[in-house]
């Protein structure tokens, strides 16, 4: 079992810290000053008596792109697996591949704080992925232990395919316990207008250019900051006289979706600007690229970036996340009238309950029986 001072506070700041000397391969770039067994410290697999090998950077490789195969916002196709500089860019923008890199890490070095064996075959579900559970149970919220766990099964599922290990020592760790639900805050139309008002008033017109389409993609469309990150340019596309954009959903559901011209001015002058700056876009490229990253693509936190610079900028309080974009179409369509069912299969969700739920939300305060007190007119 785990050392009696295995859960104290020092451990969870050891682990915060995510240490130097633990390196998990492809997890990080490698480090000169390291050495192989140290770069590799907390991959090493038991095979025989005495003998070790160690992840290298292939097979972890190959874990992350089976992963990226279940994302549908982010499906290949064959020549798009040769493509070495592409597969580069999606390993390094999937928001799934980062938090994986991060909760391996974080169970490793939980390993190495704790003095338990780091050959995965020596591992237990009573001696250490139970312990393990505890330990996430009393350091992280409980969405945050979900994820945890949820990753460690499928990396241990993982090197069961591949022969590894006989069997997952994390598949009977059932997670209980309630979960705090953050409500998605909604973006008043006012609030908008603000926004786009600062926008217009940045003095960079190039960065103007590029913010003020990545605000029109989500207010215009209602998408996921994940369809968004997916896009192509060949799914910048004109149809029956309309422009719309092809999104890629969960469990590859795939929509459709038109183009106010207000939206689709955004994307012409984006496109039209990188072309000047020597970044013209290609058919399959991805459509929305920092115009500073020569590498192609962007990433989450340049959006969560830009959103919180115009949050800032515009005075506005609440918490809003590129989720609260979406939130405020579905509101916005709402409050106009449109019919649920539409509203649904616009945003792409799986069930109309879903979308229920964020209209139940806009409900909660317009409906409230506070404003219909009439005593004091």
């Amino acid at each position: 079992m785990a050392p009696n001072n295995c859960f104290k506070g020092g451990l969870r700041r050891d682990l915060l810290k995510t240490p130097k000397q633990l390196s998990l391969g492809f997890l990080e770039d490698e480090d000169e000053d390291l050495s192989l067994e140290q770069q590799t410290i907390g991959i090493s697999v038991g095979q025989g008596a005495g003998a070790s090998a160690f992840f290298d950077q292939k097979l972890l490789r190959t874990f992350f792109l089976e992963l990226l195969s279940t994302q549908t916002a982010y499906s290949l196709s064959p020549k798009e697996l040769d493509d070495s500089k592409g597969l580069e860019q999606l390993l390094k923008h999937s928001h799934t591949i980062q938090n994986y890199k991060c909760d391996l890490k974080k169970f490793f070095s939980f390993l190495v704080a704790c003095k338990f064996p780091l050959e995965v075959q020596k591992l237990s579900y009573g001696d250490h992925a139970l312990v393990y559970k505890m330990f996430l149970i009393s350091s992280f919220a409980p969405k945050t232990v979900e994820r945890n766990l949820s990753a460690l099964k499928k990396f241990w599922d993982f090197l069961k395919q591949e022969g590894l290990v006989v069997e997952n020592i994390f598949e009977a760790i059932k997670v209980r316990g309630a979960r705090v639900i953050r409500e998605t805050n909604a973006l008043t139309k006012e609030q908008i207008k603000r926004i786009f008002c600062e926008i217009e008033n940045n003095l960079n017109p190039q960065l103007k250019v590029f913010e003020k389409m990545l605000f029109s993609l989500f207010l215009g469309t209602g998408a996921r900051k994940s369809e968004i990150l997916s896009l192509r340019r060949a799914d910048f596309i004109r149809k029956q006289g309309v422009h719309h954009l092809v999104l890629r959903g969960k469990r590859g559901k795939m929509r459709e979706v038109p183009l106010l011209d207000a939206v689709k001015v955004t994307i012409e002058d984006y496109l039209a600007m990188m072309s000047s700056i020597g970044r013209a876009i290609g058919e399959k490229d991805f459509l929305v690229q920092n115009q500073y990253n020569r590498s192609g693509g962007c990433c989450h936190e340049t959006i969560e970036r830009v959103i919180k610079k115009y949050l800032r900028l515009a005075e506005i309080d609440e918490r809003i996340t590129p989720h609260s974009l979406r939130a405020s179409v579905i509101t916005h369509l709402y409050q106009q009238g449109v019919d649920v069912v539409d509203i649904s299969e616009y945003v792409g969700h799986a069930s109309v309950e879903t979308t229920k739920g964020y209209i139940k939300r806009a409900k909660r305060v317009e409906e409230s029986p506070g404003l219909k007190i009439s005593l004091f007119s």
